[in-house]
């Protein structure tokens, strides 16, 4: 704003627009109506045409429909949901090349697979192996007795042979903590574990135990998934 002093009185001086347009700005195309209405004709185009492609896909795949609604839709779904492998993000989207075959679960999940962030797996990754069995084992336990199998029992006493011998093994090479009782796990810990499914469980031990307990579990359960099998 420019002030001018004008007969004993301050005036405003007026400033003036500058109406160039800047050259990095160029200038907007008026668009005729005939030329919108061409360009909302090929949009809905457009999107009808997707629209055809996607009951294409899914007329495609009646057979993963069908076998969905017999209750197992695949290979992986076998034991579902405690047994079953992880879902398959291909049949969640609407269709799975696979089919029948799939090694991943057809069933519905409706809550994400429990899983343990970084901090608890470093906090699993420290502990003795010992502790992590007997964390393990009371979860494992209550859902092995929902489950009523007895593949599911044969995995558990896997566990507990485990846990006896690395006791055992530990208490041998320092005899001052014989018989003193393996500290439970966390509160947060223990929830993760319980929020886990048997099989997810199977895969923990396996992964952070492993030796001969991991090779003896992978067989032990391909056997209780056979058995979930010969129900069907």
């Amino acid at each position: 704003m420019a002030l001018r002093y004008h007969l004993t009185f301050i005036d405003e001086e007026p400033v003036l627009k500058n109406d160039k347009r800047s050259r990095s700005c160029p200038a907007t195309e008026r668009q005729s109506s005939k030329y919108q209405d061409w360009q909302c004709y090929m949009q809905v185009a457009k999107l009808r045409k997707n629209a055809d492609v996607l009951k294409l896909k899914q007329s495609d795949t009646p057979s993963n429909s069908a076998s969905f609604d017999q209750g197992f839709g695949s290979k992986g779904s076998l034991g579902h949901p405690h047994l079953c492998r992880r879902p398959c993000i291909k049949f969640a989207r609407g269709s799975c090349d696979q089919g029948a075959q799939c090694g991943f679960c057809h069933s519905s999940h409706p809550h994400r697979p429990a899983t343990f962030d970084k901090h608890g797996r470093d906090t699993l990754t420290s502990w003795p192996k010992t502790r992590i069995l007997a964390a393990v084992l009371p979860p494992m336990k209550a859902q092995a007795e929902e489950m009523e199998l007895r593949g599911a029992q044969e995995i558990l006493r896997l566990i507990e042979c485990e846990l006896t011998i690395r006791s055992a093994e530990g208490a041998a090479k320092e005899p001052t903590a014989a018989g003193s009782p393996v500290a439970p796990p966390p509160r947060k810990i223990r929830q993760r574990l319980e929020l886990m499914s048997f099989i997810s469980l199977v895969g923990l031990v396996r992964s952070y135990v492993g030796g001969r307990l991991a090779a003896l579990l992978l067989q032990s359960l391909a056997e209780t998934r056979e058995e979930v099998k010969s129900y069907q």
